[in-house]
């Protein structure tokens, strides 16, 4: 039982987490579309490489540093911050880094950033 008494505060946090990625996901994706139709429309807009295996290189690596950056973040994170503002604060600090300033569709990039953080956050288990 008191395994159960300390997993239930990580469980409740979970779930307040995803709760607010939810609330925040509803802001972002338009009306008639979904999170995962909005990400494949920014990812097309600022990921051009026409080469199959490099695009799909290129989003592996875009991907793996916003996973990488978020496995720290996340601890921080309070679902009573988690909000609009705050994903497009984590997004920015994270389109800003050196390696993804060479990235020529920054808006593209910004709007796919906030909605991995989102998914992220959303499916986290």
């Amino acid at each position: 039982d008191q395994d159960k008494d300390e997993k239930a505060p990580q469980e409740n946090r979970k779930a307040e987490l995803k709760a607010a990625a939810e609330a925040v996901q509803k802001r972002l994706i338009p009306p008639g579309s979904t999170l995962e139709g909005e990400m494949e429309a920014n990812l097309e807009r600022w990921n051009r490489t026409l080469d199959p295996v490099i695009k799909q290189n290129l989003t592996e690596d875009v991907n793996s540093l916003i996973r990488d950056y978020m496995r720290k973040t996340i601890r921080t994170i309070k679902a009573s911050t988690f909000n609009r503002a705050r994903v497009e604060n984590l997004a920015t600090a994270l389109v800003d880094t050196p390696s993804l300033m060479k990235i020529k569709n920054r808006d593209a990039l910004l709007a796919y950033t906030q909605l991995y953080i989102i998914q992220l956050i959303r499916d986290i288990t």
